[in-house]
């Protein structure tokens, strides 16, 4: 296996137990900003990082700002609530 196909599986593998989880509601990390059509705009609520997920096809991919930095949402600290992922 190459290298690019070795850390798009680490990742995958990562993602998959961060959205899938068990508990409560209250107890998963990944809440939805927004959504518009087929996309959620989602934010970790332990780092405040921000993703994209296409509901449709099963896409998801973490948002960066101009400088290619994970994107950071204003004011994540503050929110004690929200719809959880799952």
């Amino acid at each position: 296996m190459n290298m690019k196909r070795i850390r798009a599986v680490t990742v995958a593998a990562i993602l998959a137990a961060i959205l899938i989880g068990c508990g409560t509601p209250k107890d998963h990390r990944m809440r939805v900003l927004e959504r518009v059509a087929d996309y959620e705009i989602l934010v970790d609520t332990d780092t405040g990082v921000c993703y994209i997920r296409n509901a449709g096809a099963g896409g998801f991919c973490v948002m960066v700002d101009h400088n290619g930095n994970p994107y950071i949402a204003n004011g994540w600290r503050d929110w004690s609530d929200g719809d959880a992922l799952y």
